[in-house]
């Protein structure tokens, strides 16, 4: 009978410890996406402000709606085999820090805190954001690809604490003019967590090398 006890005892603990890390996963996966809208809603703006709507890059700084454009942007153009020309455009959002007490002087620095990368192979376009805390770790990615063996287009969501996969969300179309549906995870798509987080790593050392190199 004491056995029994300390058997069901054990099973409603490790119950109740499921259910709390569930309920942490939950809250950080609702505070990367709010973190994200938000974000989102700056840059797009910061965007909006070089392309081609009429604002004057050089002229006074209420013409960049709430936020003035600052952000890096690199393209890439080559003639690749077999494909034929490929552009791939990268734009990177930084966080700003300020230290007006720091020996010597001010000091200023940056860290990456988004990255869009928009590309094509051949008539097939793809595009990918990763987003960064303020510590560097990666928080979420977001991936739009072809997958030609299954669906026409496939779309990943992966969430991050601590640089560790916590959720997912996958969703597929035959077409672009039809919805996304959602889409189980599947062992054909586990390798695709990894692709993608290991370019995150690629894309956040080309911003470093970018920052490094930029002309003050």
């Amino acid at each position: 009978m004491r056995r029994t006890f300390i058997i069901i005892m054990l099973a409603l603990g490790f119950a109740n410890a499921a259910l709390a890390q569930e309920g942490k996963t939950k809250e950080t996966v609702e505070a990367i996406r709010k973190h994200y809208t938000e974000l989102k809603q700056v840059t797009d703006r910061m965007v909006a402000a070089y392309s081609d709507k009429g604002v004057d890059v050089d002229g006074p700084i209420e013409d960049y709606y709430d936020e003035p454009p600052a952000y890096f942007e690199t393209i890439v153009r080559q003639n690749l085999p077999a494909t034929g020309p490929h552009k791939e455009t990268f734009r990177f959002f930084y966080y700003e820090y300020e230290d007006y007490e720091a020996e010597g002087g001010p000091e200023f620095w940056r860290k990456i805190h988004l990255a869009t990368v928009a590309y094509n192979f051949a008539a097939h376009k793809y595009y990918e954001e990763y987003l960064f805390d303020e510590e560097g770790e990666l928080m979420f990615i977001y991936a739009r690809t072809c997958d030609t063996n299954m669906y026409e287009q496939v779309d990943f969501r992966f969430y991050f604490d601590k640089g560790k996969l916590i959720h997912s969300i996958i969703q597929g179309r035959d077409r672009e003019d039809e919805a996304f549906q959602p889409i189980p995870m599947q062992e054909r798509f586990k390798p695709y967590v990894e692709q993608y987080t290991r370019y995150a790593q690629t894309v956040k050392d080309l911003y470093d090398a970018i920052d490094t190199a930029e002309h003050f």
